[in-house]
């Protein structure tokens, strides 16, 4: 994104919807040679300057190592290395947050540039971000209870389908629960919620009472 001439720290941003947006600064990790020849480059490409930066259009990716994200911004972030094979427009926040959560067997994100809503616009890569960002308020209703999904294969308003039954091809490690001949989903922790949302399911129904019980935990009055 830039460089700060007058504390020599280099700006990073990512794109976020439609715009750039500034998630820290890093100085340290760079060889004196790396250091010179991104100044140089930042300078050459210079579009304006604000506040002692020196700002360039998105361009040049690199790999930063750091403790951790807060309030959108990354904290103690060290350079490793250029990724000058990567687009900058793969550069994304939800990316970046996919990218550093750490599930149990790992995630594995398909078709991620999939659409999923067209207004507003929002692909796979996005849903399972938000799915991230919600996880502490989604888990604690689907603890423990079984799961009826329903499916979007090709994104809303498209094609549906209702799923209750486990598929064959699900993880091993995701936890089941078998009701009258039905083998459900019981949708505990975030590995399965990205699994779930990976396969595109966009609704979760869930009944009034959990696994442990065959009376309502809880009654809604509508």
């Amino acid at each position: 994104m830039g460089f700060n001439s007058q504390n020599e720290n280099f700006l990073v941003g990512l794109k976020k919807d439609d715009a750039i947006v500034q998630i820290g600064t890093f100085s340290k990790g760079m060889k004196t040679n790396e250091k010179d020849s991104l100044i140089q480059s930042i300078i050459k490409n210079e579009k304006r300057r604000e506040n002692g930066n020196i700002l360039i259009e998105p361009g040049i990716c690199v790999k930063l190592f750091f403790k951790t994200i807060k309030e959108n911004e990354l904290i103690n972030p060290i350079f490793n290395s250029f990724q000058l094979e990567i687009s900058w427009e793969n550069c994304t926040w939800d990316r970046l947050i996919i990218d550093n959560t750490l599930v149990e067997g790992g995630m594995k994100l398909t078709h991620s540039k999939k659409t999923l809503w067209k207004t507003p616009y929002i692909n796979k890569e996005g849903f399972l971000s938000y799915l991230i960002q919600v996880s502490s308020y989604m888990l604690p209703f689907l603890e423990r209870r079984t799961l009826t999904t329903i499916r979007y294969p090709h994104g809303i308003p498209g094609d549906f389908f209702y799923q209750k039954n486990c598929p064959d091809y699900a993880p091993s490690s995701i936890l089941t629960k078998s009701v009258e001949g039905i083998n459900y989903i019981v949708c505990n922790e975030l590995s399965t919620l990205l699994w779930l949302g990976n396969q595109l399911a966009i609704e979760y129904h869930i009944p009034f009472q959990t696994i442990d019980s065959l009376k309502p935990s809880e009654i809604m009055f509508n």
